[in-house]
């Protein structure tokens, strides 16, 4: 007999993930390929959950839009943690002080999509300082590199690699939406450091984590300089320079 968990994940192959998609197949009561559902489990070499499972994390459940399937590899109970935290930065230069990220990694899980030169030095100095951390993947757990050293080292030290494509993904213009209700129900805080005058992502990601009661923090910039962060702290984010801010809230 089908499952419903066998459905959901059947749908997410047929739709990539893509939850609006899901449900309006589900709601109109789309028919199926009942051989291909019964036999859908035997595709994926991970492990997963779906949104009907017991195990499904109760935070990200609670957030807008959950997926309906979460594929990881590692410990899934770090989602369900008060410490977590996320450093939103699009240059390397945003945070000068290497110290700082430090500080803020030795007293909280950081939550990181791995999408550019500066999250990858940050998660560098997580793996230098032995800490554990989650990634929140663009692909399926089958595509990522596993002989870069970030990964390899999350595989082997008791991080989390998450993603809801549990099959290959090829609808990119997907991903922004994707990946910021995934940060936002699981992040007790958001430091973003931006020199960038807007960046409709991290709005958009600082807009979720506030609407649910999450803290968000920013560097600033030099006075009168019309960047991200200044506008952040004029509209009441956390003035940041020094870890001492974050802890301190």
């Amino acid at each position: 007999m089908i499952s419903a968990k066998q459905i959901l994940l059947y749908m997410n192959k047929i739709y990539n993930g893509n939850w609006d998609k899901i449900f309006q197949a589900i709601k109109d009561k789309q028919e199926t390929d009942d051989k291909a559902v019964e036999n859908i489990e035997k595709e994926i070499q991970h492990p997963f959950v779906t949104v009907l499972d017991k195990d499904y994390p109760a935070l990200l459940k609670s957030g807008y839009k959950p997926p309906v399937c979460l594929f990881y590899e590692g410990d899934l109970a770090l989602l369900n943690r008060q410490d977590l935290i996320a450093i939103s930065r699009t240059n390397i230069k945003d945070i000068k002080n290497k110290d700082f990220i430090q500080d803020v990694l030795n007293s909280y899980v950081l939550v990181s999509g791995y999408d550019n030169d500066a999250d990858e030095e940050t998660l560098r100095i997580a793996v230098k300082n032995n800490k554990k951390f989650i990634l929140i993947l663009n692909t399926s757990l089958d595509d990522i590199d596993y002989d870069d050293e970030i990964i390899n080292y999350a595989l082997h030290n008791g991080c989390l690699l998450i993603t809801e494509f549990g099959f290959e993904n090829d609808e990119e213009d997907y991903e922004i939406h994707r990946k910021y209700r995934l940060f936002a129900p699981i992040l007790s805080r958001l430091i973003v450091a931006s020199g960038k005058k807007t960046d409709l992502q991290i709005t958009l990601l600082v807009d979720e984590v506030l609407d649910r009661g999450g803290d968000v923090f920013a560097l600033p910039e030099p006075p009168f300089e019309n960047s991200l962060t200044n506008t952040l702290i004029k509209n009441g984010a956390y003035l940041v320079d020094s870890f001492l801010d974050v802890q301190g809230i």
